[in-house]
């Protein structure tokens, strides 16, 4: 029996990112923006972000999409992606969850740039905590 294979769209997928996180299912959320990052792969922040700010930038969970975005392309250690989404985050004063900011902190670990996410934390008043790191980062899970 032949397999029928559905490749969803960049919209398609971001439809089913806004939709989990407006039911708060942050955990499938999670899951799925870290399967279509690895999909689109490295550099694809740049037309990810275009797509959000262009076509589902007043849908409700706009700042959570954001936010598990950022977290997801640290996740997969894209952390060039992860800057963009973050710094186009701050642009649009959207504040990173101190999970996302666990996640850039674990993917920058080795990089001077940590130092600049640190920074962050402490002027968003988020109090760093190193359970929840150890708990956020990819052995950790």
């Amino acid at each position: 029996m032949e397999s029928l294979s559905v490749e969803h769209s960049n919209v398609s997928h971001i439809v089913v990112a806004y939709i989990l996180a407006k039911k708060q299912r942050f955990r499938a959320l999670k899951f799925h923006l870290q399967h279509f990052v690895q999909q689109e792969g490295s550099g694809s922040s740049h037309s990810i972000c275009e797509l959000l700010l262009c076509r589902f930038q007043k849908w409700d969970s706009n700042h959570a999409v954001w936010d598990v975005l950022a977290s997801a392309y640290a996740r997969c250690q894209m952390v060039d992606d992860a800057l963009f989404v973050f710094a186009k985050m701050k642009d649009f004063n959207i504040q990173a969850s101190i999970i996302t900011y666990n996640n850039f902190l674990y993917s920058l670990r080795h990089t001077d740039n940590i130092w600049d996410i640190y920074d962050d934390i402490k002027a968003s008043g988020i109090n760093p905590n190193p359970q929840k790191h150890i708990a956020s980062c990819p052995c950790g899970s």
